[in-house]
């Protein structure tokens, strides 16, 4: 059996119901299964009330319909129920169906590392419809009106907002549109005419997508002075390496004799953090400013 012990006061589950099952019951049928198995009695069945699930795990009751349709599904529980007039009902508890040899790619994508290789394949029935993460509409406009601190705007004030977002629309995506409100909220203080209505996005919009281009030409522009700079300095310690390697021995130690001197006037350099990159860096200089000053120079 897959369960046993039910009348003691602990309570014994396969170990495929939270390592295998429960990625693809999700958190409430797993959570009324584990309820249902600590309930049954030693036939492995549990007399229970929809009502008094839902209040215990505080779930309403199109939650509790899912987990059972979930666990049915899988052919964990087989529900009966007591009358049509109650919310009364018998749960069986069923063991676990064979489960197949092999793991399946979705299952080891998501599996913990656990010694059983099997793994249960998902339903067949319908996927739900993924919700879109984008902005629409409805989002834009409790955005705004959310930043202004109105949550609850009456019917009117809606259905203008509504009419604003379909004038934009005509001009400027829903991104577009999603960016000025962020913009108009965070810059409000500045602005002229006071954030009270949707309608402002429509006279702050070009600004804020004047302010995006100018941020985005400062970033590419950042970009290119750091490339630019770090090409610099990759071919400057090219030249030095090169450079280095024409030294001789005599010059390589008045050098370090040079730099230590000046890591030890320098009252501002905590000597006993004094490394040996650090002393490079002080011969590096060194060698651009007296040896190379006319060998090297910037693009």
């Amino acid at each position: 059996m897959f369960l046993d012990a039910r009348r003691s006061e602990y309570v014994s589950i396969h170990r495929s119901i939270p390592l295998i099952y429960a990625p693809y019951l999700g958190a409430h049928a797993s959570q009324v299964y584990v309820l249902y198995v600590a309930l049954a009695g030693s036939e492995g069945h549990a007399e229970v009330s929809e009502g008094d699930i839902c209040r215990f795990l505080g779930i309403d009751q199109q939650s509790l319909e899912q987990a059972h349709t979930t666990l049915e599904s899988y052919n964990l529980i087989q529900l009966k129920r007591e009358s049509v007039s109650t919310d009364g009902f018998i749960c069986r508890l069923l063991p676990p169906p064979p489960l197949p040899e092999h793991h399946s790619e979705d299952f080891e994508s998501r599996s913990l590392p656990v010694e059983t290789g099997a793994v249960l394949p998902k339903p067949t029935s319908p996927k739900r419809a993924t919700k879109r993460s984008g902005p629409t509409p409805a989002r834009l406009i409790s955005k705004f009106y959310r930043g202004i601190h109105q949550p609850k705007i009456d019917s009117a004030e809606r259905e203008m907002a509504k009419a604003e977002v379909a004038d934009l629309r005509t001009t400027y995506s829903l991104e577009d549109i999603d960016f000025a409100i962020q913009w108009t909220l965070d810059h409000r203080e500045l602005l002229v005419q006071p954030v009270e209505s949707f309608a402002i996005i429509r006279d702050t919009i070009d600004q804020a997508l004047a302010s995006r281009e100018q941020a985005e030409t400062e970033r590419v522009h950042s970009q290119v002075d750091t490339l630019v700079e770090e090409d610099h300095r990759r071919k400057q310690q090219e030249m030095l390496q090169k450079f280095r390697e024409t030294l001789s021995g005599e010059q390589l130690k008045e050098i370090r004799q040079t730099a230590l001197a000046q890591i030890e006037e320098d009252d501002s350099i905590v000597q006993e953090l004094v490394t040996e990159s650090f002393i490079r860096i002080k011969e590096d200089a060194i060698i651009l400013e007296e040896y190379m000053k006319d060998s090297f120079e910037p693009d």
